[in-house]
């Protein structure tokens, strides 16, 4: 199991590498024909040969992820499993592979026993980013922690729901809630509006990436609406703020307000709604999105608002439009930030993992002090 999620999860890393945001920029060294002469030796189960040439590769560019998880599983072939780790490590800090990283050393502490290590990683996996949930329970690597508790607690996938609105129409949704989740409590909580086409795929991603495990954790209650093509119309407004309605019934939600956040596609719907119903929201978050099909006049709205805008420096289309939309703000007095990640492109890896739910966090406490006088 492991060798077929690696030959994947490699390549989807020499990609990243070379062509995506945080590691483009480390990565001018080492090539694509290298990286791929070192998947090669992989494929091929040359162990030593494939960690003489990590070794060789690292001296010209140190740091390089897809040559040091190669090495670590040339190790971790070889039956060399703190080696294993080691080199793993090395690793965790890039945004984009860390879930792979952490997953590569979960199942090498599983193979040297220590499985209090091994669950240890596994949870830096999920609230990395890995989402593979059933393969990580069909990955033989982990027989060695079948037999503890902890194994069947594991968290699993979120469940997308349907609910009949009032018209009789239809939503699909996900909904997160805190780790030890009291109803008596109150919380702070967050729509997400996924990128993509608004099918399930897309809203699965946006749960794994930022707003699943990683919001729970952080103790937020997070409603990820798979967006139809209805968000931005009256059917849309109006299913959106009945769900609005209905999670401030059940929930105590701080403030009496939302968080509301989009990415790519759902970031249009998430400006839209911001805009048209800004009594009901603390913030917005954008990453990437801007007001495609609004009239940037509409933007006087979000002036009490605080709002949230990330965009790749190489995605130049979205980050023409979000600095117009940044200066836009900045006239009419919103509390606004744009922040520009170097050398990625369109989808941000530097904010995969639990990176987003802590700036958004910062961003609530900021206003909770704000509000009180602080």
């Amino acid at each position: 199991m492991r060798s077929r999620i690696f030959v994947h999860l490699t390549l989807t890393l020499m990609v990243c590498c070379l062509t995506s945001g945080q590691a483009s920029a480390q990565s001018t060294e080492v090539s694509v024909k290298e990286l791929m002469d070192l998947q090669g030796l992989l494929d091929r189960q040359a162990w030593d040969e494939a960690i003489a040439q990590s070794v060789a590769l690292l001296k010209i560019e140190p740091g390089n992820p897809s040559v040091l998880y190669g090495k670590s599983f040339a190790f971790y072939k070889k039956g060399e499993y703190e080696a294993s780790i080691e080199a793993a490590l090395q690793t965790t800090d890039a945004g984009h592979v860390a879930f792979i990283a952490w997953y590569g050393i979960a199942n090498a502490y599983a193979q040297l026993g220590k499985a209090d290590e091994a669950f240890d990683a596994l949870d830096k996996a999920i609230l990395s980013g890995y989402g593979n949930y059933t393969g990580m329970l069909e990955d033989p690597e982990f027989e060695p922690l079948h037999s503890d508790p902890r194994w069947n607690e594991l968290p699993g996938p979120f469940e997308i729901k349907s609910r009949i609105m009032a018209d009789e129409g239809s939503i699909l949704y996900a909904l997160v809630l805190p780790d030890d989740f009291d109803p008596n409590m109150t919380y702070p909580a967050l729509i997400g509006m996924p990128p993509g086409d608004g099918t399930v795929g897309p809203t699965k991603g946006a749960l794994n990436w930022w707003w699943g495990h990683q919001a729970a954790r952080a103790g937020w209650i997070v409603a990820v609406l798979v967006r139809p093509p209805t968000w931005t119309d009256p059917i849309g407004d109006r299913y959106l703020v009945e769900m609005l309605d209905e999670l401030q019934a059940m929930y105590n939600i701080e403030g009496g307000k939302f968080h509301i956040a989009g990415s790519s596609g759902g970031g249009p719907s998430a400006v839209h709604a911001a805009i048209r119903n800004p009594q009901r929201f603390h913030s917005l978050t954008l990453l990437p999105g801007y007001p495609n099909g609004v009239d940037f006049n509409q933007l006087v709205a979000l002036k009490d608002m605080k709002v949230r805008m990330y965009v790749g420096a190489l995605d130049n289309n979205w980050r023409r439009e979000m600095q117009r939309t940044y200066e836009t703000l900045q006239t009419y007095g919103c509390d606004v930030t744009l922040t520009i990640s170097e050398g990625e492109k369109h989808y941000l890896y530097s904010l995969r993992g639990r990176r987003l739910m802590e700036k958004m966090e910062a961003l609530r406490v900021k206003d909770q002090k704000e509000e009180s006088g602080e």
